[in-house]
């Protein structure tokens, strides 16, 4: 019996890559390597291997290990920019060739690229691809300095050297170039105060840095003053900062922020960090050798940014996270046997198939029962417009039965209601006509008119009671008014007497 699942050995070439051949889907591989090859080559090989060969499982084994290594020469090596889209496409192309990604692949590859590409730029505060040279240093009242120090770098190329004894004052021409780029130093001094000659009252550091045609001038001062606070005096410093840069006839373009802080932003954007500059452009005595005593960890990272190269890593983490559902998705489906699931669905297509045939026929008869009814409808059409419109319009004919219908029943319910008010009204007249045949209106009449009669005595009796009671009312005041007068009836001409 042939081993569903047999075990198959690769060799590799001695440039890490996999022979043209072909092992059967589902067996179990052993990559060997004859030759030192990179890891990177070794994990490519194996990725491959299982992009084309679906294996049951993938090893490595390295024959060469042990052997001498040899390094390949560097000529013909090519210097390009890593952060260039058509570069990058150009690479990513070349990794892929061997497994055989389609154009539709590759495309959607370039578009993911360019998508995180633009989403790292964007979030990034420094500008990559800028080569600048420091072309002068001038600083006044530095640390031991006194006033005017200059450097020229304009003559000196490659790596630039300061050299002489213990205390000469070395390091702080370093420090006075970090001072007016970034506002520290290589040495633990965390005010500005500490900066200045402690027998001045200011300093001024400036550095031009040329870049292409142009120069960047950063010109940073500090300046003591005395801080009053709850009583006490304290000696501070404050910091000013302009940066601008000038062309070849002079003209200068300001690049200040609208605070200091901001400023700074703004060096950092043209020449990087603090960090940045102590890795890549100073070494302080024997800091050129730390590289060499930090972990390989360490060592990845300085390399990486020095060269570029975080770039890709976080693309990688950009990409990782972003796929990290599809994966989830993907892990779901291992359990899923595709094979039967497509045998399955290529048995429902073709019952499908057989039944759309089916229909197909009877979509044949009923076109062919609809086009003998189209033409019995248009034969029905034709006679009845043939008939003339004057003598009857059947869609007016039907308006005017539906009105006529609509006004019998209303006709109807108003006799109803006509009737029921009538029969109502009856009820009525009998009653009054009951009522009056019992009675003697005469009578009623004569006694209208004695009521009448009386009602007109009554109020004229009422009349003379109320001006006889006025009369009585008006002699009781005089009376009451007479016995209030002490003279008695001596005095007949009194007029109260008199009035009485």
């Amino acid at each position: 019996f042939d081993n569903p699942k047999p075990f198959v050995t690769i060799e590799l070439t001695e440039k890490g890559n996999l022979p043209r051949t072909k092992p059967p889907s589902g067996a179990r591989l052993r990559i060997v390597s004859k030759s030192n090859v990179s890891l990177e080559k070794v994990r490519k090989a194996v990725d491959i291997a299982k992009y084309k060969y679906n294996p049951e499982s993938v090893t490595y084994l390295n024959r060469a290990a042990g052997k001498q290594v040899t390094v390949p020469s560097a000529d013909g090596i090519e210097k390009k920019d890593l952060r260039d889209i058509k570069i990058q496409e150009a690479l990513i192309a070349d990794y892929l060739q061997e497994f055989s990604a389609s154009d539709e692949v590759m495309k959607r590859v370039y578009e993911l690229n360019k998508k995180y590409n633009t989403m790292i730029e964007e979030g990034e505060d420094v500008m990559r691809n800028v080569h600048w040279s420091l072309q002068s240093l001038e600083w006044d009242n530095l640390f031991n300095y006194g006033e005017g120090n200059k450097v020229n770098f304009t003559n000196l190329e490659g790596i630039v050297g300061i050299f002489g004894k213990n205390y000469s004052g070395k390091s702080s021409i370093v420090d006075s170039l970090l001072y007016s780029l970034y506002n520290t130093t290589s040495k633990s001094i965390r005010k500005n105060l500490n900066i200045i000659n402690q027998n001045k009252d200011s300093c001024l550091a400036r550095a031009t840095i040329r870049v292409h045609d142009e120069e960047y001038i950063a010109e940073r001062t500090s300046k003591k003053y005395v801080k009053r606070l709850k009583g006490e005096e304290t000696q501070e410093a404050s910091t000013d900062l302009e940066f601008y840069k000038q062309d070849m006839i002079g003209n200068q373009t300001s690049l200040n922020g609208t605070s200091r802080q901001d400023t700074d932003k703004n060096i950092r954007k043209y020449f990087g960090t603090h960090n940045d500059f102590l890795m890549t452009s100073m070494a302080s005595q024997l800091d050129s050798l730390s590289f060499i005593n930090e972990g390989s960890t360490k060592r990845k990272e300085f390399l990486a940014k020095f060269l570029d190269l975080e770039l890709f890593d976080k693309k990688f983490k950009l990409a990782k996270e972003e796929s990290a559902a599809t994966k989830i998705a993907l892990r779901r489906l291992d359990n899923i046997d595709f094979d039967t699931e497509i045998n399955n669905i290529k048995s429902d297509i073709t019952k499908s198939e057989l039944s759309i045939e089916k229909n197909k026929a009877i979509c044949a008869s009923l076109k062919d029962d609809a086009s003998h009814l189209t033409e019995e409808l248009g034969q029905v059409q034709e006679k009845i417009e043939s008939v003339p419109a004057e003598i009857i319009d059947p869609v007016l004919t039907m308006k005017q039965i539906e009105k006529k219908k609509s006004s019998i029943l209303s006709l109807t319910s108003q006799k109803t209601e006509a009737i029921k008010s009538l029969k109502e009204d009856e009820k009525v007249f009998k009653k009054i006509s009951s009522f009056l045949s019992d009675f003697d209106i005469s009578s009623f009449q004569e006694k209208k008119e004695v009521i009448d009669s009386k009602k007109t005595e009554l109020e004229k009796f009422l009349k003379e009671i109320k001006e006889t009671s006025e009369d009585i009312f008006a002699s009781r005041r005089k009376e009451d008014l007479l016995s209030e007068v002490p003279c008695g009836t001596q005095y007949p001409t009194c007029k109260f007497i008199k009035d009485a």
